[in-house]
């Protein structure tokens, strides 16, 4: 449906996406932030072919854009039972969203529940202030129908993204203030099933991985890559949205 002052108009329309590891305007120094494939939406009236300008959207328009190989920043962790373990990092642009990944590593009788603390600015005080945010690992979420598998350009549901060893934090919810230092701290709490600790699991090792990432689009009077209004709400390791 398209609107013009107050007329209304229904037509079918014709969008073509295209997706390639090409990225144009190279001579702008703000390309260097960029290290995903590029993705560019068109849209047509598919009677006339007539191309529509883009704007004024009464709902955002979600796009999958597949991320480039860009080699994840690790570190293995080693926390035993009931002790905590601190991680840092830095996050440099304002609008970055920001993934970490916990993966546990080797074999147990009963699997390890870890609780991750993250705060920006100063260490989390784990006491329940607001200011932390916390999650455990892995978080338990409702199994992804495989049946319903989908396309790296069609909407997926956020419970269909959701992943057992990922904090992921969409850069809506730093307002565009994303840049700065942040803490964690990983605490070995127990077990999922609430069983008791095995003496042979009383340490846990885990791998610790972080990657951020900015969704950017091209603006063509400031001639820049600019994230300004355009929002990263979920994410997954090969494709953000």
């Amino acid at each position: 449906m398209l609107r013009d002052g107050n007329k209304t108009a229904f037509i079918v329309l014709d969008a073509l996406v295209t997706s390639t590891p090409f990225i144009p305007f190279v001579w702008s120094p703000s390309v260097s932030r960029i290290n995903s494939y590029l993705l560019s939406l068109e849209m047509r009236n598919l009677s006339s072919q007539e191309e529509l300008e883009i704007v004024d959207l009464t709902e955002p328009v979600d796009l999958w854009i597949k991320k480039g190989n860009v080699a994840l920043n690790t570190s293995k962790g080693r926390v035993e039972h009931t002790k905590t373990l601190a991680h840092s990092f830095d996050v440099k642009y304002n609008q970055s969203s920001i993934n970490i990944e916990i993966d546990v590593l080797g074999e147990f009788k009963e699997q390890p529940s870890l609780v991750v603390y993250l705060r920006k600015e100063q260490e989390p005080t784990m006491d329940g202030d607001e200011k932390d945010i916390v999650r455990v690992i892995p978080q338990l979420h409702h199994a992804r129908n495989d049946s319903s598998e989908q396309n790296s350009t069609t909407m997926t549901s956020d419970e269909e993204l959701a992943h057992p060893k990922v904090l992921f934090l969409s850069n809506e919810m730093f307002n565009g203030t994303a840049a700065g230092k942040y803490f964690v701290i990983v605490e070995y709490n127990g077990t999922m099933s609430g069983a008791e600790v095995p003496e042979e699991n009383k340490t846990v090792e885990y791998m610790f991985s972080l990657y951020t990432s900015e969704c950017l689009y091209w603006n063509e009077v400031n001639e820049t890559w600019i994230g300004d209004g355009c929002v990263g709400k979920r994410q997954r390791v090969l494709h953000t949205a």
